[in-house]
């Protein structure tokens, strides 16, 4: 019995010794190595699988800020009430309560896979973002439902309506009388909205409802990653 534990013990070393000898040379796959048993573990999902890129928004999502997990795809807030972003999947599934006359900021988020910034061919090409409102903006409803797309030439797009990716965002009406919505002109934004994060953003063409907000080239790696910012007003009617 003490020859099969030291033989044991001696393997484990040998194996310890090898992984850590691959991490100080290929660090990348080290980290994706030992990671990998937690990120696939059945409380984030089977499904979920860490690729270099270029691949958008694959973390698990997470209202907090978290080392390799996404913000929802789209979210959005109440300016003209101060409300805040979503805290929790459920306030962002319970959607936003507004008046006539309130205006609502969403951002779409992006992050182009991978665990750092050295991936070699793992940018994504011709970056799109787009956002979709149903009914169309300058319907009346009592309900409108807002997503984000984001496309790429050299990957499959992502929804915010994927399995996985937070949902898309409702906006209910309140008063009972049937709203329209319209982009409001002050310009589509790349930036970090949320308050703990501050990132100078640069503006962009309204666009978003159309053909989408033209990104280029998104590096891969977790500091890739950004929100498109814009704004929304319902109508007074």
């Amino acid at each position: 019995m003490f020859d099969r534990w030291f033989v044991k013990v001696l393997l484990g070393l040998l194996i310890l010794s090898a992984i850590f000898g691959l991490g100080r040379r290929r660090p990348r796959l080290f980290f994706a190595g030992l990671a990998a048993p937690i990120m696939t573990s059945p409380s984030v999902g089977s499904s979920f699988e860490i690729s270099c890129g270029p691949r958008f928004n694959q973390f698990p999502v997470s209202y907090i800020a978290q080392n390799y997990r996404d913000w929802p795809l789209i979210d959005g807030r109440n300016m003209t009430k101060g409300r805040s972003w979503s805290n929790s999947q459920e306030e962002h599934d319970r959607g936003i309560e507004a008046d006539p006359g309130d205006v609502i900021e969403i951002f779409i988020y992006f992050q182009n896979g991978g665990l750092t910034d050295d991936c070699e061919g793992g940018s994504a090409l011709h970056v799109t973002i787009q956002s979709e409102v149903s009914p169309a903006l300058g319907q009346l409803s009592l309900s409108h439902r807002i997503s984000g797309v984001i496309r790429a030439s050299n990957t499959p797009s992502v929804s915010s309506s994927d399995a996985g990716k937070g949902g898309d965002l409702l906006l209910n009406i309140q008063g009972g009388v049937p709203q329209t919505l319209t982009l409001v002109a002050v310009g589509v934004e790349v930036g970090h909205p949320r308050d703990d994060i501050k990132i100078a953003p640069y503006h962009l063409l309204d666009s978003v409802f159309e053909e989408g907000v033209d990104l280029g080239v998104v590096r891969t790696g977790p500091n890739a990653a950004g929100f498109v910012v814009f704004q929304i007003k319902v109508s007074a009617k």
